[in-house]
């Protein structure tokens, strides 16, 4: 087995390679709380905060970033499921104190308004699947609930899924489809907690806990079976990275600094990348590191 080496900056998009984590191209706009999905060399990425609130989305191929338009209204702590080709931005919000119901749809050159929002409305959730077979399941409706909802998608309507076992928010979520998913770590309204869950279709169950408890939340990306889950937050930022085989968490290398509230996308085994976030003293940041494997 590869020694695994650590991931490098924070705030960066880092892939994750045989073990090692280097350096990608900075987004070139610092904030937080964004999105993002595809494959490590061609990502898509999209709103967040700062001073204000981001609509914009940007394409990486691997060594640039090009604009790809605007969302129809801006969101952080969304989620962001597909490709750079066809993408659906779900939930999130633009105060904090109030989640979104809304979607937008991304066809691969501009957005617009998905007609099927969410029956309820949140932030800081789960997000796992396609645009056409997506999964949210838990986070807050205004900044302070924790929910154990779950909502799917088919790719024209949404529909109630089984709840999780513990609801919680700040949260991070993974896998291929609304049946086939991983929810992973969060805040229960006193700490944050190490708990994870596999989702079938229908029903959340336990699987093995994370090596660590943690919120912020983490950046995750792969599916059920093979997932890798790095950052995070618990009193402060964490550089660790975690894979996920099925059945067991594994320790990988470190990020090069450690951060919490970035995007994470890509797979386990080929390339994901961990983008932008804010750093352990909670700085903005638009850094990108990379590391395949």
């Amino acid at each position: 087995m590869r020694a695994q080496q650590p991931l490098l900056a924070y705030g960066t998009i880092a892939l994750w390679l045989p073990g090692t984590w280097s350096s990608g191209t900075a987004t070139g706009v610092i904030k937080g709380a964004t999105a993002a999905c595809g494959v490590a060399n061609n990502a898509l990425y999209c709103g967040g905060e700062n001073v204000g609130n981001y609509q914009d989305s940007s394409i990486y191929n691997g060594s640039t970033w090009s604009s790809s338009g605007n969302m129809p209204s801006a969101r952080y702590s969304h989620g962001l499921v597909g490709s750079v080709s066809s993408a659906l931005a779900i939930a999130g919000t633009t105060t904090g104190s109030s989640g979104l119901a809304t979607t937008s749809a991304f066809n691969g050159s501009t957005w617009a308004a998905d007609a099927s929002g969410i029956s309820t409305a949140r932030f800081q959730q789960a997000n796992a699947g396609s645009p056409s077979s997506a999964l949210i399941a838990g986070g807050t409706s205004d900044g302070a609930n924790r929910l154990s909802t779950t909502e799917s998608y088919n790719g024209s309507a949404w529909s109630a899924g089984g709840a999780l076992t513990a609801s919680r928010r700040v949260m991070s979520g993974c896998g291929a489809s609304n049946a086939a998913a991983l929810a992973l770590g969060g805040y229960d309204g006193t700490v944050a907690v190490a708990t994870a869950e596999s989702y079938n279709g229908s029903a959340w169950s336990a699987i093995a806990s994370l090596t660590v408890a943690t919120q912020g939340p983490p950046g995750a990306c792969g599916t059920r079976t093979a997932a890798l889950m790095f950052g995070g937050y618990s009193g402060s930022a964490f550089a660790t990275s975690y894979a996920f085989n099925g059945t067991a968490w594994t320790t990988r290398g470190n990020l090069a600094t450690a951060r919490y509230q970035h995007s994470g996308c890509g797979t386990s085994g080929s390339g994901a990348l961990a983008i932008a976030g804010r750093d352990n003293g909670g700085t903005r940041l638009d850094t990108v590191e990379r590391c395949s494997g």
